[in-house]
Parts: structure tokens; sequence; C-alpha cells
């Protein structure tokens, strides 16, 4: 029996595709991917029987209470009641996340959108894969929710990136960038910073994603910005599918979102945010980096989570500023 009904038919699913020996090649532009690579049956019983018997163990280490990160106090606080290339998802209000940013990455003529969030007057957080080259131009956008007010929106360029962000054997690696501006920018009540998590947060019920991303695996970028509710998959059976249909290590930094098939993010919403509310504030728990098909399978969504992350984000905004 399956250690959680919920998602027997999921598992079922994935049984049947890792029998069948599909993989997922290479990387496709805007969103990374994960390619599969060989492995035992002796590792897949193991790891599947440790599911069953619900071993969860990450080797995240808790976060530093003396390494502080000073944020508004308005961090995370909208002014929009959520009641509810994001698939299958939903128009965003307007002003209804005033912390998501917009980025258009522009190296040698080759451009390449993504999106991102604000955590201070100077500093955005986003995917690692979103800057193509050391050379590339970032323009950040603020307060976009309809893509065809690109021309007239404020945007600031970037100063200053850092990231760990690498690829081996066809796999992101470390997919997560601070981006610094060249000047800071002015918080109103339509912009505003998302508040970042101060204990383990993968275990949240109210989550969205976020994004500009396409809607459909074919399509084409929405005008408006779009919006998903969803929430972080239970770890053990988001590291079992990270690590025996993809062969993925270091799965302690990454979380999946638990979306239902034909939901969830695709190209173009990379580096975007899966927020979740705590104590009437949202705070960003992952930064969209990996999908498989764009919701076309059953399997999840990859992000990167913030909260492994939390002491690099901290470290290097207060180094650098």
């Amino acid at each position: 029996m399956f250690y959680n009904l919920k998602y027997t038919p999921k598992v079922l699913v994935w049984l049947i595709l890792l029998t069948w020996d599909l993989g997922v090649q290479g990387i496709t532009k805007g969103v990374c991917t994960l390619e599969k690579q060989p492995f035992t049956m002796e590792e897949y019983k193991a790891e599947f029987k440790r599911l069953l018997e619900g071993v969860n163990q990450t080797n995240v280490p808790k976060p530093d209470p003396n390494n502080k990160l000073e944020q508004s106090s308005l961090c995370g606080q909208t002014l929009v009641d959520q009641s509810q290339a994001i698939v299958t998802g939903e128009e965003a209000s307007e002003n209804a996340w005033p912390w998501y940013v917009f980025l258009l990455v522009n190296d040698a003529g080759e451009t390449a959108t993504c999106g991102g969030s604000l955590l201070t007057e100077w500093w955005i957080l986003t995917a690692g894969h979103c800057m193509m080259t050391w050379n590339s131009t970032i323009l950040v956008y603020f307060g976009l929710t309809n893509i065809t007010q690109l021309d007239t929106t404020k945007h600031i360029k970037v100063e200053k990136r850092f990231t760990q962000f690498y690829f081996k054997d066809g796999v992101a690696y470390n997919d997560i960038m601070l981006l610094k501006l060249e000047s800071p920018i002015a918080f109103s009540d339509t912009i505003r910073s998302v508040c970042l998590p101060e204990e383990d947060m993968s275990k949240s019920k109210t989550c969205f994603s976020i994004g500009f991303g396409v809607t459909d695996f074919r399509g084409e970028l929405p005008k408006k910005l779009m919006q998903i509710k969803t929430n972080p998959m239970d770890h053990k059976l988001c590291r079992f599918i990270l690590r025996y249909f993809f062969q993925y290590n270091h799965t302690e930094y990454l979380i999946c979102a638990d979306e239902e098939k034909g939901q969830g993010t695709c190209f173009g919403d990379s580096g975007g945010p899966m927020i979740c509310m705590a104590n009437g504030k949202y705070y960003i728990v992952g930064v969209s980096s990996t999908t498989y098909d764009c919701a076309q399978s059953e399997f999840p969504s990859g992000l990167v989570s913030v909260y492994a992350w939390i002491e690099w984000i901290k470290t290097t905004i207060t180094s650098n500023s």
C-alpha cells in the first residue's frame, strides 16, 4: 500500500513511465529540463522502499539566527485578497503580486524572458539559468501585469549578479541567482518586497506560482501576468521522483510543485516565485527552475528551495550592499 493514498494514481503512472524507460532530453529555452540518467533496479527498489517507509531526511542546515537581513515591514503584503507561463492558470489581479518582476535578458541579439522577486530596494531573486552569459544585459521591470505595457513600465538595469549555477551532464545545479540593481527601486503600494522564509515552509498549503510563461506547451507568451494555486509536494515523494526518474542529486536544495496534470509552469516562468501565506504575509518558498513537459504529464515542476539557500542569500546581500 502506498504511504499516502492521495499520490497513488500519480505513483502508478510514474512506475509505468519508468518501465517504458521514458527520458527527458537536454535543456529547453526559458526553463531548464532534467535529463534522465541510467540507474540500477536495486537502487530504485531501495529508494522506493524508503519512500514507503516514510524516510524523510534532508541535509539542509538550519539558518543562523544571528545572520539577519533587514527587509521592509510591509514585505509579503498585498492589496489584493487572493481567494484562489503558468499553464491552465488564471489572470492575476492588478497589483496582486507587488514583488513580482519581469526580466528581459539580451545577449548578442538573443533575448529571453524570466521572472523574479523583489527582496529589498536593491536586490532581485531569480533562477541562475536566466543569465545566458556573463555578458548578458538584464533589464528588470517592476509592477508589470500586462506585457503590452512593457514600453511604458519602469525598468532598471542590473549592476551585478551573483550565482553558483552550473551545468553537468545536462542537469542544472545551484539554479539560483541574486541581481543587484544599478539604483534602488522606490517602494509603494504597488511595488513591495516579498518576505524571506524564517523556517522550512515546504508543508505550506496556501501557495501560488506566478509568471508570464506560455500557457500552452507550444503557445505564445500571455499578455497578462498569470497565477496558479499550488503547494509544495511531500519532500519524500519529490526526492524519489527527482533522484530515480531523473538521477538528480542534491535534492535537499529542491522542492516539487504538487500540480494536477495540465497545470504548471512552462517556458518563460523561470525565476518566478512560488509564494506561500503565513501569518498574514507571503513568503517566497521556491524559485521556478525545471519542467518536464509543461504540465503535459504527471511529472511535477521543480523549484529551487529558498530555505535551503537562505544563508547564501542573506550573506551575499549583506556583504555586497
